[in-house]
């Protein structure tokens, strides 16, 4: 009964111990207080020890030993707490951390020596000194060091959460990642796997760098395989997945080295695969000087502000420092949205105008242009939703191109210096009322542009303002789009439905889109159209395979009858394309940036095309649906549109 007793103590306090350490280690204060306690150590003693070196003795006068101590101390502690020294525990000598620790006691021991001198109270000789930085930066990079692995001994015997990872990347970006997961101490890496075969039979702080094809030999040993691979193609990236998702290996990915560098996620915020990844894009954002000079202390006006793209394009450009961003939309919800996300960031409402209204409202445009003194425009007000546009046509027209037109003719009054249309790949040979729409639009900007040399414009009016477009595919997770209509009925327990085996789109993310949208307004001559390098195009059936497998789900088909979720084929929708296009009957041009391209399509002289558009505003206004189809016909012939008579 004894030794039982005297076991559950020992088990107990060992718990209790193991609860102490853990609380410790989890706590930054206490941490911090364990360091200062261990420096008021080391100090002395490595003062003590360094006047043994230098005389070769313990009777040196242990007053000057005292005084020397104390000096350093008070001197030393503001000098550690203002520069670092108690931010963090490292078990990792890389020589940033050595270099900072050996700088802030050099900077200590030149202050004890003034101070020492000043007062008359020692000084100490050089060579004593030199001595001192060294014992000091040792023995507290020693302590550290100790210190750390004792914590992380316990912290693990009593979480007993150790986890066994692989990291894909045996490059600067696993390197690093491997560096700080250490520094954790939850997780224990087991090997690297990277596609170099120069890297195969070498190691990284001991531990091995395989093949990706012998990761069936780790299946039973990793709890998780890491991709930490920036430029990994879409193909390796997805043949790791899969591979993965047959062995039941869970797949995690570092966050982008731009969000790392910005600051926004740190190297070791490690996330689930999610759609995104499978995206071949490989584009990566930069700082551009010309971009900060060409939008800061600017007033910048967004239509369709609250939208997927809008709302992106105002968070996007208050990092540029504007003036002022004016913010209209017509959807009070989508307005507020966008509100409560910038002011997040505890901006002053004097930055912002936020406008609850329309686009097509010409007289308010032009109040609101002239009042405030507009000087950019991104006019990304549209109804995008095609089945929804087929089914509303003119009121889907109305909103696309009569905004259109009132925001350039607003733009070209108050001689706004940009303006950029936010089009579409729909608009290339559409097979739809939005597309047509949006072909029309870029028809109204084109020929805005081409004003100043027509000899018909008129004279109120001194051309300013450069006019152009962007046209791009479209961009994953925007509302309304593919990725979040699977997500939905992926939570329902699906099916799937899928319109066509066969459709395939363009896809791109919101940021790095709208990114790509600013920076094309640096190029812009007037009446230029640019296109983004989208990359290649993804089957949505595929996109729809894989959001099913990152899941953790199994596919339903003739070849797997017990799966989870099943894709259905729903047909074609009206006006809905297999294919979309960027380009009409033009040759994409490079431009400074090798993701924009600009393109110079055919449009109409200035004239004839608005002798033609005031018949379709009249049949417009009318509300004579054939009527508006016809002279849509005519100014947009390229549209595939046969389901009236001409």
């Amino acid at each position: 009964m004894q030794f039982l007793l005297l076991k559950r103590i020992n088990i107990q306090l060992k718990s209790d111990l193991f609860r102490i350490i853990d609380f410790i280690f989890d706590n930054k204060r206490y941490r911090r207080l364990i360091l200062i306690f261990g420096d008021l150590l080391i100090i002395p003693i490595s003062i003590f020890l360094s006047l043994y070196l230098k005389y070769d003795s313990f009777l040196y006068d242990y007053f000057n030993y005292f005084k020397l101590s104390i000096i350093f101390i008070v001197v030393g502690f503001p000098v550690y707490l203002i520069f670092g020294q108690y931010k963090s525990l490292s078990s990792y000598f890389g020589t940033k951390i050595i270099f900072n620790s050996f700088l802030r006691n050099i900077f200590i021991s030149i202050l004890t020596v003034l101070v020492g001198s000043y007062l008359f109270i020692i000084k100490p000789s050089f060579q004593l000194i030199i001595i001192v930085i060294f014992n000091i930066t040792f023995l507290n990079l020693i302590f550290r060091y100790i210190i750390r692995k004792i914590l992380i001994s316990y912290s693990k015997s009593y979480k007993d959460a150790e986890t066994k990872i692989a990291i894909y990347g045996a490059g600067i970006s696993g390197v690093n990642l491997a560096t700080s997961l250490n520094l954790l101490g939850t997780y224990r890496i087991i090997t690297f796997f990277d596609h170099n075969k120069d890297l195969w039979k070498r190691s990284i702080a001991g531990i091995p760098i395989k093949s990706p094809e012998l990761l069936s030999e780790y299946q039973k040993i990793i709890d998780k395989v890491l991709i930490s691979v920036e430029n990994l193609s879409r193909a390796e990236r997805l043949k790791i997945i899969e591979k993965c998702q047959k062995m039941g290996i869970p797949v995690l990915v570092i966050p982008s080295l731009r969000d790392v560098e910005t600051g926004k996620a740190k190297i070791n915020d490690l996330r689930a695969v999610n759609i995104n990844d499978l995206i071949e894009r490989r584009y990566f954002q930069k700082e551009n000087k010309k971009l900060n000079k060409f939008i800061n202390n600017k007033i910048i006006c967004v239509t369709g502000a609250g939208g997927s793209i809008g709302s992106e394009l105002c968070i996007q450009i208050l990092c540029h420092k504007p003036k002022k961003i004016i913010l209209l939309e017509r959807s009070e919800i989508n307005l507020y949205k966008i509100r409560e996300e910038l002011n997040k960031n505890n901006i002053s409402n004097k930055n912002f105008r936020f406008v609850l209204g329309c686009a097509t409202d010409k007289n308010l445009i032009e109040k609101l242009f002239s009042e405030e003194k507009v000087q950019i425009v991104f006019h990304a007000a549209a109804y995008k939703h095609v089945p929804i546009v087929e089914e509303n046509p003119l009121q889907g027209i109305k909103n696309n191109v009569i905004s259109t037109a009132v925001v350039c003719n607003a733009s070209y009054k108050s001689k706004v210096e940009n303006f950029c249309l936010i089009s579409t790949d729909k608009a290339v040979r559409p097979t739809n009322v939005m597309g047509a729409s949006k072909r029309l639009s870029e028809l109204l900007v084109q020929s805005y542009a081409n004003l100043e040399s027509s000899k018909e414009k008129d004279d109120n009016f001194q051309f300013k303002t450069t006019f152009s477009m962007v046209r791009f595919g479209n961009v994953l997770d925007s509302s309304g789009s593919v990725v979040p209509k699977f997500r939905e009925q992926l939570s329902k327990g699906g099916p799937l439905t899928v319109t066509d085996p066969k459709v395939m789109r363009y896809f791109m993310t919101i940021s790095e889109a709208v990114n790509l949208v600013l920076e094309s307004t640096l190029y812009s001559k007037g009446g230029d159209l640019f296109l983004l390098d989208m990359g290649e195009p993804v089957l949505i059936k595929d996109l729809a395979s894989q959001m099913i497998k990152l899941s953790g789900l199994k596919i339903k088909d003739h070849n797997n009858p017990s799966g989870d979720i099943e894709i259905e084929y729903s047909g074609l929708r009206p006006g809905e394309k297999l294919f979309e296009e960027l380009l009409i009957d033009a040759e994409a041009m490079p431009t400074e940036n090798k993701y924009i391209f600009r393109a110079k399509e055919n449009f109409y002289p200035y004239k004839e095309f608005f002798t033609k558009f005031k018949d379709f505003e009249e049949s417009l206004r009318n509300k004579n649906e054939n009527d508006v189809f016809i002279k849509l016909a005519q100014l947009v012939p390229e549209w595939e549109k046969i389901s009236f008579d001409i």
